[in-house]
């Protein structure tokens, strides 16, 4: 596999000034929902509904066709405190920070938005060597995938109402990005500040296999990937 990789190391002031230098003339918040819930955690949008993992004020659904007016037309009423939620489909995935009665996340069919119900659930039995809360989740087809303490795990969604989970990468740093059939993320070397980009071919997703790496200076933080080039932040 033959792929152009950009490494951008950027200092906090740099990106400061990247971020001012932007045309910001035509840039307006239209419309905002304040002080509704416990917490906002996550949000994911789909469509004309944006879903919100509100901590103890559960999982709300926002109808945003008028962005003037957002309006919660839903919701999964839950004390678990809902931390992070991928969207995809009539399927909606919650991650819990109360793991007590549940798991570590709840599957939920949006199919009424109106409605959230709770189908089926991911809990840490079947996480295999998974320690602690989970960092972060998104839906690629029907793989989920979510990351813990440094790994990478992948479910299969084929049937919601009993996730199955296919594979795990160990090892691996915070931050990902998933481009087709290849996963991008990083692991730290066995040197000072020693860190790589590793490329992984996961078209079999019960078989993901490695397939290049490049040194990264500095500890990356954020990666994204673009036609050719991969974009990564570093410090």
């Amino acid at each position: 596999m033959r792929v152009k990789i950009v490494i951008i190391v950027l200092c906090v002031i740099l990106t400061v000034s990247f971020v001012f230098a932007q045309d910001s003339s035509d840039v307006r918040m239209v419309s905002r929902m304040y002080d509704y819930w416990h917490a906002t955690n996550g949000v994911d949008v789909q469509g004309d509904y944006a879903y919100v993992a509100s901590g103890l004020s559960g999982l709300q659904v926002v109808d945003i066709s008028n962005r003037d007016e957002p309006e919660v037309v839903g919701a999964w009423n839950t004390r678990l405190s809902p931390g992070i939620v991928a969207v995809s489909g009539d399927i909606a995935c919650v991650a819990l920070w109360d793991i007590s009665s549940i798991g570590v996340a709840a599957i939920l069919d949006i199919s009424n938005p109106t409605q959230p119900e709770v189908v089926g659930a991911i809990d840490s039995i079947g996480l295999n060597e998974m320690e602690g809360s989970v960092d972060a989740m998104w839906i690629e087809g029907n793989a989920l995938f979510v990351t813990s303490s440094y790994r990478v795990y992948i479910f299969d969604l084929a049937d919601p109402t009993e996730p199955r989970q296919m594979s795990y990468l160990g090892e691996m740093e915070d931050c990902y990005s998933v481009q087709g059939d290849y996963l991008y993320t990083s692991t730290r070397g066995n040197g000072f500040r020693e860190y790589f980009m590793v490329i992984f071919d996961i078209s079999d997703l019960a078989n993901p296999v490695e397939t290049g790496r490049c040194d990264i200076e500095g500890h990356p933080y954020v990666i994204d990937v673009h036609g050719d080039y991969v974009y990564a932040s570093s410090h």
